[in-house]
């Protein structure tokens, strides 16, 4: 095996070269001996993809963390029991990802969302979508919300890749709504709605089969939906941070010495 020596050269130089360095492994890192180093090979990265705790039996999906350094570390679903896999996309160093139970057609993925000002009250947002279907694909629209626009038919670039271009006049859709509320509504729905979306195939879906199919869709109040979230919001919180980014090593060694004395 080469040494680490070798290892922070070669991925110092890629970094140098402006490419992006994602690290695959099964093990969390703060399961690993000795750590510090692992975490300071992986802090050279964007990412780190792991398993082995997967979603800590079904209490945290997904877990994640984002460490101090700025890396970002996803466990996945194992796929034995759930038939999961990953879409990873990297786009200016920006890593988005979706996980998918297989088989769910079509899939569609938010890959990016980039604001541009055009002035006097008027921007311009662009989607990037990547859409992957077991049947061809014809067309792709979208539209941000509801109350913000028409649909609007997407270009595709080439394989999976597809992109819109919305632009939006604030006055004209609400007097009293600020930027700044704008911009978060907008983030909450290319987060958590993606953005809603219609695929026309070959094998025609129906609209709610097309949109129930292309993502978690909030059908209830956002009272609701937000006291549904609490939960996994508070197992997020306090068990990501112990499992993949805390002193996990030591309370499993004063768990075993506690077990050993009784």
């Amino acid at each position: 095996m080469e040494s680490p020596p070798h290892h922070y050269y070669t991925i110092s130089e890629a970094r140098a070269k402006g490419e992006v360095v994602v690290f695959y492994g099964h093990y969390p890192s703060n399961s690993i001996v000795s750590p510090r180093d692992v975490k300071k090979l992986l802090s050279l990265g964007v990412a780190y993809l792991c398993g082995h705790l997967h979603t800590a039996f079904g209490f945290l999906d997904p877990m994640w963390t984002r460490h101090s350094s700025g890396l970002l570390e996803v466990e996945l679903a194992d796929w034995y029991r759930n038939h999961r896999f990953r879409i990873l996309s990297v786009d200016n160093d920006r890593v988005n990802w979706v996980d998918v139970v297989h088989p769910s057609w079509p899939v569609v993925m938010v890959a990016r969302v980039q604001r541009y000002t055009m002035g006097h009250g008027a921007f311009r947002y662009m989607l990037k979508l990547l859409v992957f279907s077991n049947e061809e694909v014809l067309s792709v629209s979208v539209r941000v919300d509801d109350n913000l626009g028409h649909w609007i038919t997407c270009q595709h670039r080439s394989g999976p890749l597809y992109t819109a271009t919305v632009d939006i006049q604030l006055e004209a859709w609400d007097p009293q709504i600020s930027e700044k509320d704008f911009v978060k509504t907008l983030q909450w729905l290319t987060l958590q709605l993606p953005v809603f979306a219609i695929i026309f195939l070959k094998k025609m879906l129906s609209y709610e089969s097309a949109r129930h199919r292309c993502g978690k869709w909030l059908v209830l109040g956002m009272g609701v939906t937000l006291a549904g979230q609490v939960p996994g919001i508070l197992a997020w919180l306090i068990l990501d941070s112990i499992l993949l980014n805390g002193p996990l090593r030591l309370l499993l060694s004063l768990l075993a010495i506690v077990l050993w004395k009784l």
